[in-house]
Formats: structure tokens, C-alpha cells, sequence
């Protein structure tokens, strides 16, 4: 990063003094190399951004997003907002792994934080944080969360959209209401998902098939999140259920 950030530095430093030799005032030639800087910078972090997300939601690699993850909080540190939006991000890719443990000690010290006003920060902290109380069992603080979201949830925005439908239809499943957890599901499994959010749905109708005895559907909803699922928890979880029941016809 020191080695980055010289070179950037001197290249600075080098197209300054060439705009300076060409005649170029002073005062100009500084602004148009900061601006340059910071345009090589924003196109940078966003590259960095992206790369760092599709890690996680098509390579479905939670430890690789966790690593940049970790890597861009150490470069954006003075920036609150960011440092708010990873800390979030670092708690979705532990529960990725399997450890809502490790992601409620990330979220549950934010509630009374203050959250930016940008990018819906706030809602999509407790949508993370219902959803990992409702992995650990704790319904009674899930619903309660819940009931903080619910006033969010009528606001019509395309960004968040797929994510409020997701997480009706997680609700239906830990609340038991397989039925409406199933209507929930299909349609949005008709529409343009991301590889992991597709696949923590087929992951849900794997376990409602199972809860209601119907072995072909869950295994054949297990397979498919076992084949694609590369590094996820619900991976690994489905090809245990795959050697379980294989082990069970033996």
C-alpha cells in the first residue's frame, strides 16, 4: 500500500511539473492533479468495491470477501460512513460462513448507532440483524426488529425491492409458515438473482421439502445449492444432508 501510494505521488508530482513547463498556471495545474487523483482513486475503490462483492454473491467465496472486506476497512478508516457499511458487509459474510455468533457480536453493538442516511444503510442493518436473530433462535428479538422494518418496507425502491421479498419469505420459513415461505419463494426465483440469494432460497424450499417429508424435492433442492455453492454454509450443510440420506438407503 506505502509502495502504492509513492508512485501515485510521484506521478503527481510529474504531471504537475509537465502541465507547469507547458505554460499551464500554477493554481490550474494543482486542481487538475487533484482532480485526477481523486478520479483514480474513486475508479479504483469502486473497482475494488465490485470485484469485492461478486466475490461473495456469484463466487459464492465468503472467506476471500471477508479478507478484502477487512483490507478496504483498513483503507477507508477515517471514513465513519464506509467503516458502518463493512462492518455490516463483514457481518453478512460470517453469517455466509455459518457463524451468526461472530456477526451478532458485529451487529448487536451498532443498535443504537447512529446510521447514515444514504444507500438505505439503516434498513439493510436490520434486515441482517432479524435475520441472524432468527438463525440463532432468538424469534421473540427477530419479530422485534422486525417490527422496526416493518414502516420501511411499504417505500417503493427498485434497489431494495428483491431484498424485502427475500426477507418476507425468510420470516415465513422461521416463523414456521412453510406455506407462505413457498408462495414467497417461486416467484422470486423467476427473477434475475444473484447466485447466492438464489441459492439461500432453493437452500429454504431444501428444508421445507424435508420438514414435510418430501425427500426427492428437499435432495434435489440440496444438490443444486451443494453443486453451486462453492465455499457458502449452506454448502456445506447440503451435502452433509446428501451423505445422510445416501448413508440412510445403504
Amino acid at each position: 500500500m506505502a509502495n502504492k501510494k509513492w508512485i501515485l505521488g510521484v506521478a503527481a508530482f510529474l504531471m504537475m511539473i509537465g502541465m507547469l513547463s507547458m505554460g499551464v498556471n500554477y493554481i490550474v495545474a494543482g486542481v487538475i492533479t487533484i482532480v485526477v487523483i481523486m478520479l483514480f482513486n474513486g475508479t479504483k475503490n469502486f473497482s475494488e468495491f465490485k470485484d469485492r462483492t461478486e466475490l461473495l454473491q456469484t463466487q459464492c467465496d465468503p472467506e476471500a470477501f471477508l479478507k478484502l472486506t477487512s483490507e478496504l476497512k483498513s483503507q477507508v478508516k477515517n471514513n465513519k460512513k464506509m467503516i458502518t457499511y463493512l462492518q455490516i458487509d463483514e457481518a453478512v459474510g460470517k453469517m455466509t460462513l455459518g457463524d451468526f455468533e461472530g456477526a451478532k457480536e458485529i451487529l448487536q453493538p451498532m443498535e443504537n448507532q447512529k446510521m447514515p442516511d444514504q444507500y438505505h444503510i439503516d434498513l439493510i442493518y436490520k434486515m441482517n440483524y432479524m435475520y441472524c436473530l432468527f438463525e440463532l433462535g432468538e424469534t421473540e428479538n427477530a419479530e422485534h426488529m422486525y417490527l422496526d422494518v416493518l414502516p420501511h418496507l411499504s417505500v417503493e425502491d427498485p434497489h431494495i425491492e428483491i431484498t424485502k421479498e427475500v426477507l418476507l419469505a425468510e420470516r415465513a420459513y422461521f416463523l414456521g409458515e412453510y406455506e407462505e415461505a413457498k408462495e414467497r419463494i417461486t416467484p422470486l426465483l423467476e427473477r434475475t438473482l444473484k447466485l447466492r440469494t438464489r441459492l439461500s432460497l432453493i437452500y429454504r424450499l431444501g428444508l421445507i421439502g424435508e420438514s414435510e417429508g418430501d425427500q426427492e424435492i428437499a435432495q434435489a433442492m440440496f444438490k443444486e445449492v451443494a453443486d453451486k455453492g462453492n465455499r457458502l454454509w449452506i454448502a456445506d450443510q447440503a451435502r452433509s444432508k446428501i451423505v445422510n440420506e445416501l448413508e440412510q438407503k445403504l
